[in-house]
């Protein structure tokens, strides 16, 4: 509900919501390319598609962590997020 409002909604946030989310977003794709020519990343990984799903990932659990496990430290909540991120949460 949070990120509809800050996102969707006629409000005077809307504009610096996009700029943020934006900003964030064009650091993470550049991160994903430089990646994928680096040899990091698969070549064929949809750039799009693998920014769009780890700005949802970080974004919906940093607000998740902070509204409802404050008392799970950062670090456990980064490297979870960077397991299932890059390496996946299958065994």
């Amino acid at each position: 509900m949070l990120l509809s409002e800050l996102w969707h909604l006629e409000s005077r946030w809307e504009k610096d919501a996009q700029k943020i989310q934006e900003r964030y977003l064009s650091i993470i794709r550049e991160i994903i390319e430089e990646g994928k020519q680096g040899g990091y990343f698969k070549r064929d990984l949809d750039t799009k598609a693998a920014t769009t799903a780890f700005f949802g990932l970080v974004s919906i659990a940093s607000l998740d962590w902070a509204a409802f496990h404050p008392d799970v430290p950062c670090q456990t909540m980064y490297d979870t997020i960077r397991t299932i991120f890059l390496d996946g949460a299958l065994a």
